[in-house]
């Protein structure tokens, strides 16, 4: 739940071939946490300060 936008994108792309990746362009962190498993807690909100591209977006990408 750290990027919710990478979940969306999982019922949207189509089934990639073994020599595929999906490139997600603008992601962004909303939430901060700590821990793993059943240890994870919520921490509280995240400031992103990531630089934007010319469109306001989110300079990152995330390939799966």
């Amino acid at each position: 739940m750290v990027y919710p936008e990478l979940l969306i994108s999982r019922l949207v792309a189509e089934e990639l071939d073994d020599n595929e990746c999906l490139v997600v362009s603008g992601s962004e962190r909303f939430n901060n946490y700590s821990g793993y498993g059943g240890s994870f807690r919520w921490t509280g909100d995240k400031v992103d300060c990531t630089a934007r591209d010319d469109t306001g977006h989110l300079a990152r990408q995330v390939r799966v």
